[in-house]
């Protein structure tokens, strides 16, 4: 149809659109093969085979070279620290026991009772999934045993657990192809890919004797799909081999009461303990800071020391958690510190511009103004010319920096190891005194706080005493429970054995020395000193006899030997104080919390768990509150399959308060909250119209008082304050409200921005 033919049609009004008069046709010829025009393309650009590095410093002027090194620097340093970091301390006992269990669950069938493994695994679950691979190695073995692990993410409710279920099995027993083959073929006659007939008939085609179905943080599933995965599970045992194994993070205890009863009965339960070791943290910092290995390029000051004890002391803190915040202190420490390539022991030649960059920053430093000044205070020829040299010449600044701070790497490393020496000799000494027992940590975090003077601290004032208050005997047993490493460090071998041979002397004043006493007292240093009991000499005074020489010169004796051991350990402790602010480019190799601010990144953030034990108290409260076990007629009720949940009379006041502010808008009237409140407390004769009881003010009076203390806790921990002025305006659709009553009338619900 031609441009005349159109304008006909359009007179006779057949086209009335001129839009149809005209197309237009796209044709991309810069793309051409490549399928898609450029416009939607907007990734065109080559990808950058350059390895990320950390910013350039000063401003930018700082050389690629020096920021790529800090990024190898740091990722060796970090590579070389976690390999030191064991934090996956799994029982072996308790792991052949597991085996064994899981073993016999195949060929033994206990009462129609589906047989389960209780995993005690601590508060960060870290232990489970090392037992898990270990059980999993065990498990894949013979063919016929299958081992899958369900996640929260994996259960959101039955019906999907029970598809990932079959899922999991199928391909952890062959492969991926073989679960859509498997399920392609059995579509017609078993269509639901949930139905646990796909299992059984698959567990029939491949001869599968065992499933261990793996639970990991039982504690966090919900509960609901909990106690419905169990049945499942047991109603289905006569024909799938099923075993569960369970990872629990509190207690047996408190997961039986997240459970319905009907449950319990169905579980041929044992616990194992995997919980790790209490010391953990403690060993962890241990080989964080190099005591047993070569010095480490960077080290932790006092107080980041003292923030990292604090931090570990908080609930729910684990080994990961803290591996997590060294990995973060050392990060944050090499990013953007252009000083801390000085810190390798063995530093490569800079080119020019490195070295122009890297010695001006050094001058740039606190440590290095204090060393210049502390030259220029001696007002001699020699130290005014030593600071020029260091101020004009990059290459004498760079070689000067670097032995002095191999210098005093050295020093902090040796105050380090006295402090960790110091500390177990503490915790040897007071084991015995509950009163005054503290962790290592601790103590460690008390010593580095006070590293300028180490005598002038509780634990040496406490440590003095006790030497003084024990015999002979009693503190070469407390000495001999040194390790060899920490006698030599405090330097204590000579103090040792005068106090060997004092103990000698005394033994022959007293004559034969007790049967049950061991002669390995006399040992040479280094020997472990360990006797079945304690030899305490006898008491002298009464049963002196004529003739015997007199225990005062060995009284004497005893006393110069502990006066030599106490002189020999404050000797050690004060030559190996140390200043750190007095040494030079400490900043190069001293992590310290006045440049690294770490702590508001690693502080809890409690509203989540606040606001679940607000919302759902049983979790935590551990028992059956208010719940009786007879029905109306007085009648024993029988077990229900429910979970256990509470009834709004037995709720705590400030979980019914929160779950009603769950409800309501961000601003609430006081005295509608209040009626909302007193509602989950009306009896039924009230609702029903029939007249109130006489005590029906006591009630009322009862009822604000439970109100008002559940909003006052409420308020404390942060989660509604009073609201006034343009808020409450807003609330009340511009009315007024009088000025006086404004903070008690209406209540706002807050949120924290840290979350």
């Amino acid at each position: 149809m031609d441009e005349v033919e159109l304008e006909d049609h359009a007179e006779d009004g057949f086209l009335e659109d001129t839009s149809y008069q005209a197309c237009f046709i796209f044709r991309s010829g810069d793309t051409g093969s490549k399928g898609r025009p450029t416009k939607k393309r907007k990734l065109n650009g080559t990808t950058s085979t350059v390895p990320h590095a950390f910013p350039k410093l000063s401003q930018q002027n700082d050389s690629e070279t020096l920021a790529q090194r800090r990024y190898d620097l740091s990722s060796r340093f970090w590579k070389a620290q976690q390999s030191n970091f064991t934090y996956h301390d799994v029982d072996e006992d308790s792991l052949v026991q597991l085996s064994s269990y899981l073993t016999d669950a195949a060929k033994t069938t206990h009462r129609d009772r589906l047989r389960t493994a209780l995993l005690l695994t601590g508060l960060d679950g870290a232990n489970y999934d090392a037992v898990l691979r270990r059980v999993s190695a065990a498990s894949s073995r013979p063919s016929s045993n299958v081992l899958v692990s369900l996640q929260t993410r994996q259960c959101p409710n039955l019906q999907t657990a029970l598809k990932n279920l079959i899922k999991g099995v199928i391909v952890e027993h062959s492969k991926v192809d073989v679960y859509n083959d498997f399920l392609a073929k059995h579509k017609r006659l078993l269509p639901l890919n949930f139905g646990l007939e796909l299992l059984e008939q698959f567990c029939l085609d491949h001869s599968v004797s065992q499933i261990t179905v793996s639970l990991s943080d039982a504690e966090t599933f919900d509960s609901n799909v909990t106690n419905e995965l169990i049945h499942a599970l047991c109603s289905w045992k006569g024909r799938i081999p099923f075993t569960l194994m369970l990872g629990i993070t509190s207690t047996r205890e408190l997961f039986e009461h997240r459970i319905s009863k009907s449950c319990l009965k169905c579980m041929e339960a044992r616990t194992f303990n995997f919980a790790p070791r209490k010391d953990m943290i403690s060993d962890i910092l241990h080989e964080a800071q190099g005591y047993d290995q070569q010095s480490s390029p960077v080290l932790l000051d006092s107080s980041i020391m003292s923030v990292v004890s604090d931090i570990n002391q908080m609930q729910g803190k684990s080994a990961q958690s803290l591996k997590s915040t060294l990995r973060y202190l050392y990060m944050s420490h090499l990013f953007a510190n252009p000083v801390a390539l000085l810190s390798e022991p063995e530093t490569t030649a800079f080119d020019y511009e490195s070295q122009k960059n890297l010695a001006q920053a050094v001058r740039n430093t606190e440590s290095f103004k204090i060393f210049c000044e502390n030259l220029l205070a001696e007002k001699d020829k020699a130290s005014n010319s030593k600071v020029r040299h260091l101020l004009d010449n990059d290459k004498v600044l760079l070689q000067e920096v670097k032995d002095r701070v191999q210098e005093g790497q050295r020093a902090y490393e040796t105050s380090r190891r006295v402090i960790h020496g110091f500390a177990e000799l503490c915790c040897i000494a007071f084991r015995e005194e509950a009163q005054r027992q503290k962790s290592k940590l601790d103590l460690e975090a008390q010593l580095f706080q006070a590293m300028d003077d180490l005598t002038d601290t509780e634990a040496y004032d406490e440590v003095v005493r006790r030497v003084q208050s024990l015999t002979p005997s009693v503190l070469l047993q407390v000495l001999g429970d040194l390790r060899p490493e920490t006698v030599s460090i405090l330097d204590l071998g000579e103090a040792i054995d005068e106090l060997q041979t004092q103990l000698r002397l005394e033994q022959g004043l007293d004559g034969t020395a007790k049967d049950d006493e061991d002669p390995s007292l006399a040992d040479t240093v280094g020997d472990r000193i360990s006797t079945s009991t304690p030899s305490t000499p006898k008491r002298r005074g009464k049963n002196i006899k004529a003739g015997m020489p007199s225990a005062k010169p060995a009284e004497n004796t005893a006393n110069a030997a502990k006066t030599h051991l106490l002189t020999a350990l404050k000797h050690k402790l004060r030559t190996s104080s140390l200043d750190v602010s007095s040494l030079l480019l400490h900043e190069a190799y001293v992590l310290s919390g006045r440049t690294t601010r770490f702590k508001p990144s690693f502080e809890p953030h409690p509203r989540a768990a606040t606001e679940r034990a607000l919302l759902r108290p049983s979790d935590y409260l551990g028992w059956y509150q208010g719940r009786d076990n007879t029905d109306t007629d007085g009648s024993a009720a029988e077990d229900d399959d429910e979970p256990r949940t509470q009834h709004a009379t037995t709720m705590p006041p400030a979980s019914i308060l929160f779950t009603l502010l769950q409800e309501a808008p961000a601003i609430i009237n006081v005295r509608d909250l209040f009626d909302a409140f007193r509602s989950r407390f009306e009896p039924a004769q009230e609702m029903n119209g029939t007249a109130p009881d006489e005590d029906e003010e006591a009630e009322l009076k009862a009822h604000m008082t439970q109100f008002y203390r559940a909003l006052a806790e409420l308020k404390m921990v942060g989660l509604v304050k009073p609201s006034t002025g343009t808020q409450v305006k807003r609330a009340t659709k511009g009315k007024n409200a009088k000025s006086g009553t404004q903070d008690i009338d209406f209540v706002a619900k807050t949120s924290w921005a840290g979350l």
